[in-house]
């Protein structure tokens, strides 16, 4: 049985009213439409443990029928004799998209089916479907989830989407640009030490240490990108770095295309502007087959070689 982990939503809303880390936000919140239905697609975005899903719980909570969320039951898919149970309120449902499995895309239909079935006999047939990670959908349900966002046209029931991610540089055009984007700080010592003052309880979605460690010290990802664009500069042919170096991204569940970007940025103020335009577009095409490419570590040495190629016109 696969269970989505939650505490309860009516502790996180509190516990945020307390002390809101991003009451910044607050202005953006209040300037959404009152009716639901008028609501866009959302996309929260920063890094992990900065507390976007309490901040989706807050956004969410305005247009329930009961105060703070305080309406909470679950709802069971059985898919493959495996039950999956995700936690719903009066107004929407949760979906952890790490959980899915390879087996997503079809697992998806049958969670939407099923939510669809709720909500049509409902009231009012519109509800919120917060999709958590969706930093780790699987490459072929991200293919066709946009379908999902726009099928609302020819639908009895109305869904509206909030993905909840640590990164947006994997989402396809077509979702950015039917949703409304929030973006989420990291907050600086002076907010973290007012945290810390309080006594916040284990309901609380911040990751404390992990936003300290964010302020403290340069994010992992620019560390390593920046070791082996250094590799790459120096005409290093001694892969054997860039190998152990290539494990701990994919390990370490890095964000292969912030990676990459930094990368190619340090990379780009050393070389000409034929040699820029040469790699954007092959890292475009490398970046649109990566994830349907089968064993990950020996496509990412296929494009690091490619880059030193280039930098030093290797024929």
């Amino acid at each position: 049985m696969n269970t989505l982990s939650h505490k309860t939503f009516e502790n996180y809303i509190n516990n945020t009213n307390k002390l809101n880390l991003h009451n910044k936000k607050e202005d953006i919140y209040n300037k959404l439409p009152e009716n639901i239905n008028e609501v866009p697609h959302l996309i929260l975005y920063g890094n992990e443990g900065i507390g976007k899903y309490t901040q989706a719980l807050k956004i969410i909570s305005k247009y329930s029928n009961y105060n703070n969320l305080k309406y909470e039951k679950k709802m069971t898919v059985i898919y493959n004799k495996e039950e999956y149970i995700f936690p719903i309120s009066d107004i929407h449902f949760e979906v952890d998209m790490s959980l899915l499995g390879c087996n997503s895309k079809l697992l998806w239909y049958e969670i939407t089916n099923q939510i669809n079935e709720v909500v049509e006999i409902r009231k009012n047939r519109t509800a919120f479907v917060m999709c958590k990670n969706f930093q780790n959908i699987h490459h072929e349900l991200l293919e066709i989830f946009y379908s999902y966002m726009a099928s609302n046209i020819l639908s009895k029931v109305n869904i509206k989407y909030i993905l909840l991610t640590n990164s947006v540089s994997f989402i396809p055009y077509s979702i950015l640009n039917s949703s409304l984007m929030i973006p989420y700080e990291i907050p600086n010592k002076t907010s973290l030490q007012k945290i810390k003052k309080h006594s916040f309880d284990t309901y609380t979605n911040i990751n404390l240490k992990s936003l300290e460690n964010d302020i403290n010290e340069p994010q992992y990802e620019l560390k390593i990108s920046k070791y082996i664009s250094n590799l790459i500069l120096n005409n290093n042919t001694d892969f054997s770095h860039v190998r152990e170096t290539i494990y701990e991204i994919l390990t370490c569940n890095l964000n292969i295309h912030s990676c990459i970007y930094e990368i190619n940025k340090n990379i780009f103020h050393h070389i000409s502007d034929d040699k820029k335009i040469t790699i954007l577009n092959n890292s475009f095409t490398f970046l649109k087959h990566f994830n349907n490419n089968y064993r990950p570590i020996y496509h990412l040495e296929n494009y690091f070689y490619y880059l030193l190629s280039i930098v030093h016109e290797y024929r």
